[in-house]
């Protein structure tokens, strides 16, 4: 009996809908209004037999875009115990303007498909392979006046440095 409790959970693996390891690169990124983050990583198949990718879902709120796309740059399949290269799996552009409070928003993916059965591969299976969270934080961008702000400030503090140095060069010059 204790050796087929090894068997039935192997064979019971897919009712869990945990086929796949999602490793994300970085789990956590950031942007300024305007900006886009990729979001990438790897997958580890857990099943013997090949696993189809077909597609990603993904639930995000926020003042952004989502961009799926890139996603179908990346394998097809993963081979039964392996895992693939590190691949983009979405972006997200922040809205500019970003009219939320500038902090953390969280989201999450889940990528579908199915095993592949004897026939190869299958486009059309939409299994839950494998989930994942993600965060984004929003970050304010400074303003061109912050900037002028910051480097008048940055030359007001150095100029006391300056003219003793440039006293006596002049003074240097006229003997």
């Amino acid at each position: 009996m204790k050796a087929l409790i090894p068997i039935l959970l192997f064979a019971a693996s897919p009712l869990f809908g945990v086929t796949l390891i999602v490793d994300l690169a970085r789990q956590a990124m950031e942007a300024a209004p305007g900006q886009t983050v990729t979001y990438s990583g790897t997958v580890t198949n857990l099943e013997p037999g090949v696993v189809d990718l077909n597609g990603i879902n993904i639930t995000f709120t926020g003042q952004a875009v989502v961009d799926s796309v890139v996603f179908f740059s990346g394998p097809i399949s993963v081979a039964g115990f392996g895992t693939s290269d590190l691949f983009p799996f979405f972006q997200i552009t922040v809205d500019d303007p970003y009219t939320d409070p500038f902090g953390s928003l969280l989201g999450s993916f889940t990528i579908v498909g199915g095993i592949e059965g004897i026939n190869g591969y299958d486009g059309n299976a939409s299994d839950v392979l494998g989930s994942q969270n993600f965060q984004l934080d929003v970050i304010p961008t400074p303003e061109p006046s912050t900037w002028m702000l910051l480097i008048g400030g940055f030359m007001a503090m150095t100029m006391p440095t300056w003219k003793p140095q440039l006293v006596r060069a002049v003074s240097r010059r006229r003997s």
